[in-house]
């Protein structure tokens, strides 16, 4: 397990045969920007290393939560554009991109 440290949080990434996946689910509205996040990430990424945004009730519900608990939930998930731009300037590619009422799903691979 490797420890990184992004803003004031502590993130857990796991890596296995050179390859480093870091998982974001249900928390990533806990974190700091997403520049900050993929820059620090791509630092450590080895290539083919996955990042995965999830949140299993989709931006909707993060949303509503971001309005009842604004202190805690600071931010949204990244729509589309928003994540593509800043991937590519951190040299990840987004393989893939969900983002359903219920469901929200970015795979990002160094």
């Amino acid at each position: 397990m490797i420890r990184l440290s992004v803003g004031k949080e502590r993130l857990c990434m796991f890596q296995r045969n050179g390859l480093l996946l870091m998982l974001f689910f249900s928390i990533f509205f806990l974190l700091c920007p997403l520049d900050e996040i993929l820059g620090s990430l791509a630092k450590k990424c080895s290539p083919g290393g996955r990042v995965i945004i999830s949140h299993p009730q989709g931006r909707l519900v993060l949303e509503q939560q971001r309005k009842q608990y604004s202190k805690v939930v600071v931010l949204d998930l990244p729509d589309r554009t928003s994540l593509q731009i800043v991937a590519d300037a951190h040299s990840f590619d987004l393989a893939k991109f969900v983002d359903e009422p219920d469901f929200y799903l970015a795979v990002l691979i160094s």
